[in-house]
């Protein structure tokens, strides 16, 4: 297998693959996404802007609020994050992703409900189950719907969700904390519902909304993998299957570019530190030291997250752009080294 020249696939018939999908449905389902990418970070933020009141009315420990904002969710994403994520390959990533916007709203909802602090947990648990898929299913459906040239600024654009979310998280979601703030508690039956609780129950129903708007969305066609890339043999045992479902191949694919890939993750965690565990620990340190309100809070931060997230969107840009590219010689380049136990993904099978 080493040694076969890998032969380019022309310019032009990737072109022809791609132009199936009209340019209108690739952006519309861009703009869903971006809007559903929004809403969760718009939640992330604005729950993280009621850390102080959490803690007062259900009576936490510092320890209790911290967990609340982290492990809660992660330790159900360690087990059901990866195989939701794999439905993406299976199913029609529109009705993934419009489940998972569903599920989102009716647990953030739920959340508004929570009369405990083991409801409360509970809610941020599922949580994490129903946003686990939304990341890959909107990469996967992206990367078919727009053609190579204009990939990088659909994902470019997708940003937008992100820098709104954590931008109007803090802004709105001071706001909102101030407006509920003088609200007494209702009584509905058994459940005593307290002023910032609304906040959350009518929070998830712009997820539902959203949920509804990814059925609208015109599925594009899934590029063919290679005829010779790695697949589970079919007489694998049900052992390897359930393996491969956990993510075992991807690991290993992920193992096998060390250099590449765990840098990206080294990244993407120290970014989720300030996103997730720093924002629920500001406001109660804010709120204690300085004595602002969330109001207060909401509007310093809304300006500075601003400010900071379009420069390093222009600044990572241009330092992108300024790295040269490398020069690919299909004729001549030889093919990558194969996973462990399975046959290289370039390479033509034995």
């Amino acid at each position: 297998m080493a040694g076969v020249a890998v032969t380019a696939v022309p310019e032009a018939e990737v072109r022809q693959e791609r132009a199936e999908h009209p340019a209108g449905a690739a952006y519309w389902a861009l703009f869903v996404i971006v809007l559903a990418t929004f809403l969760t970070f718009f939640d992330a933020i604005t729950f993280g802007m009621l850390a102080e009141r959490i803690k007062r009315d259900f009576g936490l420990t510092d320890s209790q609020l911290g967990f609340l904002a982290g492990p809660a969710s992660i330790i159900c994403y360690l087990f059901v994050g990866i195989p939701l994520a794999r439905l993406a390959d299976i199913y029609p990533r529109k009705y993934v992703l419009g489940a998972g916007a569903a599920l989102v709203g009716v647990i953030i909802s739920a959340g508004g409900l929570a009369q405990s602090f083991g409801q409360f947990v509970g809610s941020r648990v599922f949580l994490a189950a129903g946003g686990s898929a939304h990341a890959p299913a909107s990469y996967s459906l992206l990367a078919d719907a727009f053609p190579p040239k204009k990939l990088t600024r659909a994902f470019a654009l997708l940003q937008f969700g992100f820098i709104g979310g954590t931008t109007l998280g803090p802004l709105i979601g001071g706001m909102l904390v101030m407006m509920t703030a003088p609200w007494g508690a209702t009584h509905l039956g058994p459940l005593t519902i307290l002023g910032w609780q609304w906040i959350l129950i009518f929070m998830g129903i712009p997820s539902l909304l959203v949920g509804l708007l990814f059925l609208t969305i015109k599925e594009p066609p899934r590029m063919a993998p290679a005829a010779d890339a790695p697949t589970v043999p079919a007489n694998a045992t049900f052992g390897r299957k359930i393996l491969t479902f956990m993510g075992l191949d991807a690991f290993r694919a992920i193992n096998a570019k060390p250099r590449v890939y765990y840098p990206l993750f080294g990244a993407l965690a120290l970014s989720a530190v300030e996103t997730f565990g720093l924002q629920f620990w500001r406001v109660p340190f804010m709120i204690r030291t300085f004595g602002w309100n969330e109001g207060q809070i909401g509007a310093a931060l809304g300006v500075t997250v601003l400010i900071a997230s379009l420069s390093g969107l222009l600044l990572g840009g241009c330092s992108s752009n300024g790295w040269p590219s490398a020069t690919r010689t299909p004729t001549s380049a030889p093919p990558p080294a194969a996973l462990p136990g399975l046959p290289s993904a370039r390479s033509p099978p034995s």
